[in-house]
């Protein structure tokens, strides 16, 4: 599925469009079937009442799923444009029945209208060619009192897995009492001193984190 993780992971379905588009609802979930290559394939589409997006595509000729698309190796004329008529029709519904997201995970997108609400201050992308990892910055000082990160779980003693976390400046004493606590990390790429790395993955509540964006946005000052 990796083509249709990187096209979706900062999108959200908006299912009042997926019925506009064409998509019926069947049992629990919302199909579309699109053919694609003269109608040599068909391109079968299944989004849940939860969001999960599943896709396969079927050699008409056989009947048979066609894997080759989303194997990265297969490279040859033929399969590059079944990958492009497929990707196409993705694109063209993911534009128009999905809402962009600033984030990928559920909670960091929760914790950033959070943010919003109170100091109404938005992410700033300030790193070149980089949409993943946002700042926050206090209006009152114009100093950094939140980053948002898209990092590799191993970097901060995890698991080999995509997470995002938040930097936040806490006292000195705070960080040691909370990195004995599930979720808190020393922080990574800040000084360690003076920043923890939260995981947003919901180990922890909103309301426990956004009390440490306060913390932080009150030091920043």
């Amino acid at each position: 599925m990796k083509i249709e993780y990187e096209l979706f992971k900062k999108y959200r379905v908006d299912f009042n469009k997926l019925v506009e588009y064409g998509f019926s609802i069947n049992d629990d979930q919302y199909c579309l079937s699109k053919s694609i290559f003269n109608g040599d394939f068909e391109v079968k589409i299944s989004i849940s009442h939860e969001g999960v997006f599943n896709t396969k595509i079927y050699d008409t000729s056989y009947g048979e799923e066609y894997l080759n698309h989303n194997i990265s190796s297969m490279n040859g004329e033929f399969v590059n444009q079944v990958r492009q008529e497929y990707e196409d029709i993705l694109i063209d519904i993911r534009n128009k029945c999905f809402n962009k997201l600033p984030f990928v995970f559920d909670q960091t997108n929760r914790i950033v209208k959070m943010i919003e609400k109170k100091y109404h201050d938005v992410p700033e992308f300030v790193f070149k060619d980089d949409d993943n990892d946002g700042i926050f910055r206090n209006q009152n000082s114009n100093k950094w009192y939140g980053i948002i990160m898209k990092i590799n779980g191993k970097k901060i003693g995890l698991d080999n897995r995509e997470i995002e976390v938040i930097n936040v400046k806490l006292k000195q004493e705070l960080i040691l009492d909370l990195l004995l606590k599930n979720g808190y990390y020393k922080a990574y790429h800040m000084n360690k001193k003076y920043w923890i790395s939260i995981v947003l993955d919901d180990t922890l509540n909103d309301i426990e984190i956004m009390n440490c964006i306060e913390m932080s946005h009150f030091l920043t000052c």
